[in-house]
């Protein structure tokens, strides 16, 4: 009998530890509960790289499924999917993003009949299945489960979240005063311009004439609503000293002198906070602001009211479709306005407006029931990769995934001890300490693993 520690059945693979790490846990929880094993891995380090020599899992789970190639005759969804005993026989795409509109919603659709029938897709409601289909997508490999982010919502897992008095002692925040949270959706601001073109390359695989200067102009646009945000946020802090204003990045979002500016003008009343879920902080705080982020919608399953701050109009790629549909903040005036009195949201007509974008299934329920169905087929391996993986674990990308993992883990950098100019380590070891998030995303803290006991406890229980 195999050790299920070191081969899982499932694996589940994830970018970003504040956006989808909880998700994944109630995932796991439930696989294990069914008496499937089940690994968390980040998509570029964490165990991923130890998975590939080891693993050989029947089922993926990934935030995306993209064809892109990360170096010639490897893709995404290879990085995420092949290891060194075969590939995976299934691909079930969680598609982080789906609130797409109608003409601009083949991100994440894999065309490539090499790919095509492996992969299942996960809709957060019926919106995204109707525009799988529309494309071909066979209704077998079309699963409208929910969305993990709503779960989240329910009152069941509210045991995983601290309360105010708790955060304010570890975030050093005055709790006599309130809290006004503000989600970012601002990563192109800080994208450096490899970045932007590696974006507009992925978009280019969805959609037609994505150019490197339109993804420019995206950014222009979100810079020019940026900094008008923030002088709006320096106004109301410099008149309203009784408020608090929480300043959640978004996960991709970097540091700018903009915000280091208010840090440092207002230590008391101005936080950057990277840490935790969105719905902790939706749940603890009195006023809850956004531009474009599609975490509206859990303000909204937590029964809070949330203010859509535009200053200028939004770009429709950026713009969740279900935001057409509530009202606006367009002046400083109305800002400082909905920031002096709490408003009730009108919860029925809300929760209507997202009934078409959100089912109200148990998402993580619907997508273990799934994972079930496809472990429990009997079917031949999809493709052989044996000559592909071995490339690939020669390759200097995957050299240098493991020294990353070598210099994050042990805090050592060979270019201090060893002369490695032809490597030009030096460059990528600089590259590391600007970038690290993408590696460190991994790191799991005890908080992390106590909520992970709390998910497991929850989810065992007979509801």
């Amino acid at each position: 009998m195999r050790h299920k520690k070191y081969f899982p059945d499932v694996i589940i693979v994830y970018e970003r530890k504040a956006r989808e790490y909880l998700g994944c846990c109630l995932l796991k929880a439930e696989l294990e509960k069914r008496g499937y094993s089940a690994w968390i891995c980040h998509h570029s380090y964490r165990h991923m790289w130890l998975c590939r020599l080891i693993a050989k899992p029947k089922v993926v789970l990934s935030l995306c499924a993209l064809t892109t190639e990360l170096m010639p005759g490897w893709t995404v969804m290879d990085q995420h999917s092949c290891f060194l005993r075969g590939s995976a026989e299934y691909y079930i795409n969680l598609q982080a993003e789906q609130l797409f509109r109608n003409g601009e919603d083949t991100y994440n659709i894999v065309f490539d009949p090499a790919y095509r029938e492996k992969i299942y897709y996960v809709c957060w409601g019926e919106w995204r299945a109707r525009q799988l289909r529309s494309y071909g997508i066979d209704e077998e490999h079309i699963a409208v489960t929910g969305a993990l982010q709503r779960d989240l919502c329910q009152p069941r897992f509210f045991a995983l979240y601290e309360d105010k008095k708790e955060l304010a002692k570890r975030h050093k925040i005055a709790l006599e005063k309130e809290w006004i949270l503000f989600i970012s959706s601002f990563p192109y601001v800080t994208y450096s311009d490899e970045e932007l073109r590696w974006g507009a390359k992925v978009l280019n695989q969805c959609r037609e004439q994505v150019t490197v200067d339109s993804v420019y102009e995206l950014r222009k646009a979100a810079l020019l609503t940026y900094e008008v945000i923030l002088s709006w946020i320096d106004q109301y802090l410099d008149d309203n000293q009784h408020q608090v204003v929480i300043y959640r990045p978004h996960p991709g979002e970097k540091m700018t002198p903009q915000i280091t500016k208010l840090l440092k003008k207002y230590p008391d009343t101005f936080k950057v906070i990277f840490e935790d879920g969105i719905q902790q902080w939706i749940y603890v705080c009195d006023y809850v602001d956004t531009w474009v982020s599609t975490a509206m919608a859990e303000t909204v399953f937590l029964k809070k009211h949330c203010n859509i701050i535009q200053p200028f109009p939004a770009p429709p790629d950026f713009q969740p479709v279900f935001m057409d549909e509530f009202p606006k903040i367009l002046s400083y005036e109305q800002f400082a306005e909905a920031h002096r009195e709490q408003k009730q949201n009108d919860a029925m007509v809300e929760c209507d407006i997202l009934s078409q974008y959100f089912s109200e299934n148990i998402a993580y329920v619907s997508i273990c029931d799934l994972v079930e169905k496809l472990y429990q087929k009997r079917r031949s391996h999809f493709y052989k990769n044996q000559n592909k993986i071995i490339k690939y674990l020669f390759s200097r990308q995957y050299l240098l995934t493991l020294y990353a993992v070598f210099v994050l883990t042990f805090h050592i950098k060979l270019s201090k001890i060893i002369p490695f100019e032809k490597l030009k380590l030096t460059l990528f070891e600089s590259r590391l300490s600007k970038n690290g998030d993408i590696y460190t995303e991994c790191k799991i803290s005890q908080s992390d693993k106590q909520r992970m006991r709390t998910i497991k406890k929850i989810v065992t229980q007979k509801v």
